[in-house]
């Protein structure tokens, strides 16, 4: 996989400077041929008028913004116009070409993407099985790791879920047999019955390789909860004067579509999503409702020359996917897609391929569409309430710096709900909830954490949202945050 990984890297790297190239001849055509038009136009107008010299108006071809303009005949412009065309023939010679690469090191990308895919899925299946705790947070210590409830009520429960690239033959709580739900995500009552419970988890897949995951599960006293009630400083101000970077988000909703069936709530979604965003977090956002294939695209080509390092991006989808079992892969179907044909369909990968090729260094990817879990890697490090408040500002300070490539999507490999929450869809709902509600500093795990409680409970199983870093798009340590406006 390493090796498969270095000439991925390579490939990328050639493929991001052929695009860079293509997009530089595409501009020095658009300039070539606004010219000769202009050439056109002027020489047209001298003919028709009489004239016997043609005032010519030149604009150099560099970042200087100045033009000049001067008198010339008939025969002279004509041969300029002629000059400049075989000049755009060859440009638009030379884009066809590089158009050619760009296809070509796309199709040497995927191949490696593949090729990495069957290797980390042979190691996952050779390690054995996983076990994440989603809530409540579990804390990392130096002895037993512990888990601290939310109230000094007796009776609780754990919320988390197992993940077994050979399949999940059984799962355990303290040696009792547990039936995971279809998801394989699992809700295990907690009676604490003195100061601390110890919590033993073990799940086996069907290698009969197995995971044995350990912890003390303690309630906290009354007092202690006031007192954590009482001395919280909230991240946003201790990290006032810290430099995150400006923000910025492409919104897509979609409800009508040509040739499938319509949807409820993706536009509202979308729409009530850049209302958050913009007077809540000052976002700088660009909303599209009901966008084809050519317009998301656009949109996300665009942000390759708008966007600088010290930016932050959120791109969110709502609207139908799809997903190719045989290559395991996901899709968002823009309005103009069709049921069996994938000409219109815009596939994970190059999403994926466009993320990787952008300079903002966090960028968070929200999809609201069945199948959407496919763009998802592994897991993501990530902070709780029980961290000290100096701890969680150094954590801050160093995830702010890091590049983050994560996703928060809707639900796994599965179909999810396009209604439940009154206006919105379940997902959706929860989302914009958390994000009206929320007065802190929100990372992207934090929110994942609220957001899979809601819709797991909200659409009574049958989804669960997954947040993680996003395959193959450059992702280091870093962590998506939210920032409220002050």
């Amino acid at each position: 996989a390493a090796e498969y990984r270095k000439q991925l890297k390579q490939s990328d790297k050639k493929l991001k400077s052929a695009q860079d190239k293509a997009s530089n001849t595409k501009q020095q055509a658009a300039k070539l041929d606004q010219q000769i038009k202009r050439l056109k136009t002027s020489l047209k107008t001298a003919k028709e008028k009489g004239e016997t010299t043609v005032i010519v108006k030149e604009t150099p071809r560099t970042n200087v913004a100045t033009t000049t303009q001067r008198s010339m005949p008939p025969k002279e412009v004509q041969n300029l116009i002629n000059k400049l065309f075989t000049e755009l023939k060859e440009k638009q010679s030379s884009l066809s070409q590089q158009s050619m690469l760009i296809t070509k090191l796309y199709k040497e990308s995927a191949g490696y993407r593949r090729q990495i895919n069957e290797v980390e899925k042979l190691q996952l299946a050779m390690n054995g099985p996983s076990i994440e705790i989603i809530d409540p947070p579990l804390a990392l210590t130096r002895g037993t790791p512990s888990m601290l409830m939310r109230s000094a009520s007796v009776s609780s429960e754990i919320y988390g879920k197992v993940s077994a690239p050979a399949g999940v033959k059984s799962f355990s709580f303290n040696s009792r047999k547990v039936f995971l739900r279809p998801d394989n995500s699992f809700r295990i009552p907690v009676n604490i019955k003195q100061q601390s419970t110890n919590v033993k988890l073990e799940a086996i897949d069907k290698n009969n390789k197995n995971t044995i995951l350990e912890f003390v599960v303690t309630s906290p006293q009354e007092n202690d909860i006031k007192l954590v009630k009482t001395t919280k400083t909230p991240l946003v101000t201790q990290l006032r004067g810290i430099d995150i970077g400006n923000y910025h988000a492409l919104i897509i909703g979609n409800n009508k579509y040509k040739n499938l069936p319509d949807l409820k709530t993706a536009v509202n979604d979308a729409k009530e999503t850049d209302k958050v965003l913009r007077s809540r977090y000052g976002f700088k956002t660009t909303l599209l409702i009901n966008a084809d294939r050519y317009k998301i695209l656009s949109a996300l080509h665009q942000l390759r020359q708008q966007l600088d390092k010290n930016t932050n991006l959120l791109v969110y989808y709502a609207g139908h996917g799809d997903l190719d079992k045989v290559n395991d892969r996901g899709y968002w179907l823009p309005v103009d897609a069709d049921a069996n044909n994938t000409a219109n369909w815009i596939s994970n990968v190059a999403i994926t391929d466009i993320i990787n090729t952008l300079p903002s260094k966090h960028i968070m990817v929200i999809a609201d569409s069945c199948y959407s879990g496919t763009m998802t890697r592994t897991a993501v490090p990530r902070i709780d309430d029980l961290i000290p408040a100096a701890v969680k500002t150094k954590w801050v300070k160093l995830m702010s710096k890091s590049r983050s490539r994560t996703v928060l999507s809707s639900g796994g490999v599965q179909p999810v709900l396009d209604e439940g929450g009154g206006n919105h869809s379940i997902f959706a709902n929860a989302f914009i909830s958390i994000l009206k509600n929320n007065e802190d500093i929100l990372q992207g795990y934090a929110l994942y954490r609220r957001v899979v409680k809601d819709v797991s409970v909200g659409s009574a199983n049958i989804q669960t949202p997954e947040y993680a870093p996003i395959k193959y798009a450059g992702h280091e340590t870093g962590q998506f945050f939210f920032v409220p406006k002050s």
